[in-house]
C-alpha cells in the first residue's frame, strides 16, 4: 500500500469528508478481482437508477455519487462523475419536493466545482427558485463572488439568505461578519499603504544626473555641496533627460505637422484658417491623389476568358553522369512486370441519385413524442438500450416472484407445523381423558368390593 500511494498520492483528489482507508488501498492496489467487484457494483448501481420503484430516486443517485467517490480517487473519464453530477440535477432541480433538499445540494456544489462559469450557475439556480431556504447555498455563492473581488454583491447575497430565514442561521450571519470584518482590514490595509506612499512622495528627490551647485572653497576651487538634494539642485536641469536630448539634438526633427491622408468616402475636411492667408479646403489638394491611393489593389474588370497563363516550358532533366555498363555483358534490362488488372467484384458502387439514404434526418416535429421514459435510456454515467433495460425488469420481476413463492412456501410450512401442534394436544388430551376415565373406574371397583 505504501509504494502504491507514494507513487499515486499526488493524484488522489481530496474530499471534505474524507476518506475510507480500505476503500482506498482497494482502489489503488489495482488487483483483477478488486476491480471486477467494483465494476459490478458499478453496473448495480446503473440498473437500479433505471429499475428502482420507490419514491425517493435520488436516495440511489446520493448513494451511487459517494460511491463513486470513494471508490474512483484518482477521478477522471474512467469515474464520469461530471455527467452523472449534471444528470441527477437536471431530474430533479425543478421538482419542489426536492427544491430544498440537502442531498441535492450537496450534490450541486460538487458539480460546481467541475464547471467554468460557477457564478452563472449560482444565478440561473437563483432565478429559478433552489435551495431558498439553505444557507450553504448563499454561502458558497458569497465565497465564489469574494474570489472575484466583488465584494460588495457577496455582501449583499449574504444578507438575502438572512432576509430569506435561511437555515442553518448560525454560519450564514458569521460569514457576513467574517466578510465585513475582511473587508475592512483590507480597507485599512490600503489606506496604510497610501501613507506610506505618500510620505515617500514628500521627501526631496533629484533627478539622475541633474546639475548640482557648485560651492567656492579657498584658492578658487569649486567642490560638489554636501546637500544633493532640495535647494541644493538647480532648477533649470533636467538630469538625465536634457543631457541626453542636448546630444541627440541634431537627430531630432521639427515641429511639423505630418500631411493628413483624406479618405475617399470621407474626403471633406474642416477648412484651415491661416493669418495672412486664403481659406484652401484640403480635399481640394488630394482630389487627383485619392483615386490613385490604392491602385495596386484595384484593377479594372475584364473578360475572364482572355486572361491566359502563359506556361513556361519544362526543361528535360537529363542525368548528371552516366552509368557504366560492361561492354562483355549481353544482359538485357528486364521487362517491366505489369499489374494484374484489379478486379471490382467486391468494389462498392457508387451511390446514385435515385438510392435511397442511408438514414433519415429529420427536423425535431414539436406535435410528436416518444412513449418511452428517456431518464432510464440515459440516467446515470452509462447508456442502456431497450433490451438491456426489459432484462433488468425480467429479472426484477422474477426476483419478486421468487420471493413471494419463498413466502408462500414458508407461511405453507407454518400452517403444517400448526396443524401438527395441534393435533399433538388433541392425541395427549385425549389420553390424559383415558387415564383419568380409568382411575375413577378403579375407585368405583376398589368402593363396590368394600
Amino acid at each position: 500500500m505504501s509504494s502504491e500511494w507514494e507513487l499515486l498520492k499526488e493524484n488522489v483528489e481530496p474530499l471534505k469528508s474524507g476518506r475510507s482507508m480500505k476503500t482506498l488501498k482497494n482502489a489503488l492496489t489495482q488487483n483483477a478481482s478488486d476491480l471486477n467487484a467494483r465494476e459490478e457494483r458499478r453496473k448495480e448501481f446503473e440498473s437500479e437508477l433505471r429499475t428502482y420503484e420507490g419514491s425517493d430516486l435520488l436516495s440511489v443517485y446520493y448513494d451511487y455519487i459517494q460511491w463513486i467517490e470513494q471508490n474512483y480517487p484518482l477521478g477522471g473519464n474512467e469515474a464520469n462523475l461530471k455527467t452523472l453530477l449534471e444528470k441527477c440535477i437536471e431530474q430533479f432541480y425543478e421538482l419542489d419536493e426536492y427544491r430544498n433538499d440537502k442531498r441535492l445540494l450537496s450534490i450541486f456544489l460538487k458539480f460546481i466545482k467541475r464547471v467554468d462559469s460557477p457564478l452563472e450557475m449560482f444565478q440561473f439556480f437563483h432565478e429559478n427558485g433552489f435551495a431558498e431556504q439553505l444557507s450553504d447555498f448563499y454561502i458558497n455563492w458569497s465565497f465564489h463572488l469574494e474570489n472575484t473581488k466583488n465584494c460588495r454583491k457577496a455582501a449583499d447575497v449574504l444578507r438575502l439568505g438572512i432576509a430569506r430565514n435561511a437555515e442553518p442561521m448560525g454560519p450564514l450571519t458569521a460569514a457576513l461578519e467574517q466578510l465585513e470584518f475582511r473587508v475592512a482590514k483590507a480597507i485599512v490595509n490600503h489606506k496604510t499603504d497610501d501613507l506610506n506612499e505618500n510620505a515617500s512622495d514628500d521627501e526631496p528627490k533629484r533627478q539622475p544626473l541633474n546639475k548640482l551647485k557648485t560651492k567656492t572653497a579657498k584658492k578658487g576651487r569649486t567642490d560638489a555641496p554636501v546637500s544633493r538634494v532640495g535647494n541644493a539642485v538647480k532648477k533649470t536641469g533636467d538630469g538625465l533627460k536634457a543631457s541626453t536630448g542636448a546630444s541627440n539634438s541634431g537627430q531630432m526633427t521639427s515641429n511639423k505637422t505630418p500631411a493628413i491622408y483624406c479618405d475617399e468616402n470621407d474626403p471633406t475636411l474642416p477648412e484651415k484658417v491661416s493669418t495672412g492667408t486664403v481659406k484652401t479646403s484640403r480635399s481640394a489638394k488630394h482630389v487627383s491623389s485619392v483615386g490613385n491611393v490604392g491602385q495596386e489593389n484595384e484593377r479594372k474588370a475584364g473578360k475572364w476568358s482572355e486572361n491566359q497563363l502563359k506556361l513556361k516550358s519544362i526543361a528535360k532533366s537529363e542525368p548528371k553522369f552516366t552509368i557504366h555498363a560492361d561492354e562483355d555483358s549481353e544482359d538485357e534490362c528486364p521487362e517491366r512486370v505489369k499489374k494484374p488488372p484489379q478486379s471490382n467484384a467486391l468494389k462498392v458502387r457508387p451511390r446514385g441519385a435515385d438510392s435511397p439514404p442511408i438514414a433519415r434526418f429529420e427536423k425535431a416535429d414539436p406535435l410528436k413524442k416518444f412513449y418511452f421514459n428517456e431518464h432510464k435510456l440515459f440516467a446515470g454515467g452509462e447508456e442502456f438500450c431497450f433490451e438491456e433495460i426489459r432484462g433488468r425488469q425480467w429479472m426484477l420481476k422474477r426476483k419478486h416472484e421468487e420471493e413471494d413463492n419463498r413466502k408462500a412456501k414458508l407461511e405453507e410450512e407454518v400452517e403444517e407445523l400448526k396443524q401438527q401442534i395441534q393435533l399433538l394436544l388433541h392425541s395427549q388430551q385425549n389420553a390424559q381423558q383415558l387415564s383419568d376415565n380409568s382411575s375413577e373406574m378403579g375407585s368405583n371397583i376398589d368402593s363396590q368390593n368394600m
